[in-house]
């Protein structure tokens, strides 16, 4: 209730369940609904060895980023707006990190682009990663999240309001 009042928001909500085991009640107004009707999931691109540098420099100075985070620098960028960037493949699969661009995204990871206006970036990285989508990979020798296990995720979509105030 205090950072609901402190954010300008009503801080007695009536709730309802969510239908969402992982997620329990929410406000009566939130929807809960599937990322796949909101947003796109896909692969990063592969990217040769020998064009990743491990250190930054003049010709190759955009981030690399794979499923656990920065891996290197190179020339060129695959990303021209904010993106959330999902770990997909590896104990640490489900790792979310907001990226910038410009950067290159790799394989071992997946893109998930919202569509503008619906949901704010630092809210559903919030709550894809209160999800802890390593939950849900497949535990093999090499753990894995595919894009349609994450676009089937059923998440609350509350105002967009709402959402930057949290």
């Amino acid at each position: 209730p205090e950072a609901a009042k402190a954010a300008g928001l009503e801080p007695h909500l009536e709730m309802k369940d969510s239908g969402v085991e992982w997620l329990g009640p929410v406000p009566k107004a939130w929807k809960v609904i599937p990322l796949k009707w909101r947003a796109r999931c896909s692969s990063g691109d592969g990217i040769a060895t020998e064009d990743v540098e491990l250190n930054e420099r003049t010709d190759s100075n955009i981030p690399v980023i794979g499923g656990n985070g920065l891996m290197g620098y190179a020339a060129g960028s695959n990303i021209d707006h904010q993106v959330l960037v999902i770990g997909r493949v590896g104990a640490l699969c489900g790792n979310v990190h907001i990226v910038n661009p410009p950067a290159w995204i790799t394989d071992n990871a997946l893109v998930l682009r919202p569509k503008s206006g619906v949901f704010d970036n630092r809210y559903l990285a919030h709550v894809i990663r209160f999800r802890n989508l390593n939950d849900i990979a497949a535990k093999t020798a090499q753990p894995l999240i595919t894009g349609t296990q994450v676009r089937d995720q059923r998440v609350p979509c509350p105002s967009m309001q709402e959402q930057i105030a949290m």
